[in-house]
């Protein structure tokens, strides 16, 4: 099927992304970072800080 914008907007299934979204990075050993009321510029910063030095 198409866009369900309902199911998007579901409490249960946010909840079940957000268990499966930290569950991934949990088996994989990747960092959580929280955006909220983070501009892109601020979470690319985060994301970059996160990378180790190479030179």
């Amino acid at each position: 099927g198409g866009f369900d914008s309902r199911r998007y907007t579901d409490r249960a299934t946010i909840m079940e992304e957000l268990k499966y979204a930290r569950a991934l990075c949990a088996r994989n050993n990747w960092p959580l970072i929280d955006v909220t009321r983070r501009s892109i510029e601020e979470t690319a910063a985060a994301i970059l800080a996160l990378r180790p030095r190479t030179r």
